[in-house]
């Protein structure tokens, strides 16, 4: 079974897709039982949502002061 670090490592390569059917399903297996890393994953999925949406526009300075504010929270168990 995977970790939760290996799944963190994963997680991009899980949204995109490209795991192979072996490490899906043992993706999909831990994603199961561990509520963190499927928070982890839809907020990975919120932010490329919202990453594409964006475009080529950079976030103004309120913007990216609130984003890193937001990162910060979440790394510190706040959110």
């Amino acid at each position: 079974m995977l970790t939760c670090q290996e799944m963190a490592e994963r997680a991009s390569d899980h949204l995109d897709g490209t795991l192979t059917l072996r490490q899906r399903l043992a993706a999909e297996v831990h994603l199961a039982i561990c509520p963190n890393c499927r928070a982890y994953i839809r907020q990975l999925r919120a932010t490329l949502g919202l990453a594409r949406r964006l475009g080529d526009l950079p976030p103004s300075a309120e913007e990216e002061a609130l984003l890193l504010d937001m990162f910060n929270a979440t790394m510190a168990g706040k959110v």
